[in-house]
C-alpha cells in the first residue's frame, strides 16, 4: 500500500460512519431507539477518523525514532487536560449535552494529530541512528 493511501482509507471509514450509520448499527441491534440514537454518535466519531489516523501514524513514527517523551507529554495533555478535564466541565458545571462531550473528544484527537505532525516536521530525521 503507498503512503498515501491511509488518508483515503481513514475517508472512507468517515465516510461509512457518517452516511450509512442505521446500516452499520442495525448489524448490532434491530431496536429503533438504538439506532437513532447511535447514528449521532457514529456521525460524530466520522470527524475523528482522519485525526485520529494521522495522529497514531506520526505518534508511531516519533516513537520509532526515540522522541517517546514528546510523545508522552502530548498524550498526557490530551488525555487529562482535554479529555477529561473538558468534558468533566461540558458535563458537570455547564450540564451540556452527551453530543457535546464526545466534541470533546474530537478535540482531542485533533490536538493529538496536529501536535505530532508538527513535531515530526520539525524533526531531522537524517540525524537519527536506529
Amino acid at each position: 500500500m503507498k503512503p498515501c493511501a491511509w488518508p483515503l482509507l481513514s475517508w472512507l471509514h468517515g465516510s461509512l460512519f457518517f452516511f450509512m450509520p442505521h446500516l452499520l448499527i442495525g448489524l448490532f441491534t434491530n431496536d429503533p431507539e438504538v439506532i437513532e440514537k447511535g447514528c449521532v454518535f457514529l456521525r460524530l466519531v466520522a470527524f475523528a477518523q482522519v485525526p485520529l489516523a494521522i495522529s497514531f501514524v506520526y505518534a508511531g513514527s516519533l516513537r520509532g525514532t526515540g522522541d517517546t517523551h514528546y510523545v508522552f507529554l502530548v498524550t498526557l495533555i490530551a488525555m487529562w487536560g482535554i479529555r477529561v478535564l473538558l468534558s468533566y466541565i461540558a458535563a458537570v458545571p455547564l450540564h451540556l449535552s452527551l453530543y457535546m462531550v464526545w466534541g470533546v473528544f474530537l478535540l482531542d484527537w485533533l490536538f493529538r494529530a496536529t501536535a505530532f505532525a508538527w513535531r515530526y516536521k520539525q524533526r531531522d530525521l537524517h540525524q537519527i541512528v536506529l
